[in-house]
């Protein structure tokens, strides 16, 4: 086993131990009858609204593992290339096939996020999904494992460029292109 796979192993047992304290809270009172070894106590009833968000938590830490897998990539790259996830919002991406992920592994902290090959770059969908259950990693690593998805429109890349009567509007102006060199790519050989 390797140490990645026992931190994965170990955060979903802790999840599952946290699910499963929580529910014990509900047991029955102790009458006394019985005197010799005390027995496990019984739940009396499980009120599923307490296990629901639990459950939800543990498939979602589940599912962002099994993305990791063989099996996870090849779905996921068949959904992609059938642009089951939408298309990038921005004009010069071409309507480029997107990407669910999340900006953290662990649950609660924000909501899925949708990331673009080609823009490098991330938009909220109208979601209400935990983004841990898609997690940090799977979106680049589908990238590394199958590189023949990366769009062709990564190669053309382009920038907006404001302009006013055909100058280009100052970055240093107020309403100027702000950020710019952010999007700037390194030229590849």
């Amino acid at each position: 086993m390797e140490s990645g796979d026992l931190f994965d192993e170990q955060v979903l047992i802790k999840a599952a131990e946290e699910a499963s304290s929580t529910t014990t809270t509900t047991t029955e009172e102790d009458d006394g009858f019985w005197k010799e070894d005390k027995k496990p106590k019984r739940l009396k009833s499980v009120d599923p609204s307490m296990i629901e968000p639990f459950a939800i938590m543990l498939y979602g830490l589940i599912h962002q593992r099994y993305l990791l897998t063989r099996e996870g990539l090849s779905i996921m790259a068949n959904r992609f290339t059938h642009s089951e996830f939408g298309t990038c919002p921005r004009y010069f991406c071409e309507e480029s096939p997107v990407l669910p992920m999340g900006r953290f592994d662990e649950t609660g902290k924000e909501r899925v996020h949708l990331y673009c090959p080609v823009c490098l770059d991330i938009y909220n969908p109208p979601s209400s999904i935990d983004g841990a259950h898609f997690g940090t990693t799977y979106c680049h690593l589908l990238f590394l494992t199958y590189p023949e998805l990366i769009p062709s429109s990564v190669h053309n890349y382009q920038i907006y460029e404001p302009r006013i009567f055909g100058f280009r509007v100052s970055p240093f102006a107020s309403t100027g292109p702000q950020n710019q060199w952010l999007r700037i790519r390194p030229q590849q050989k």
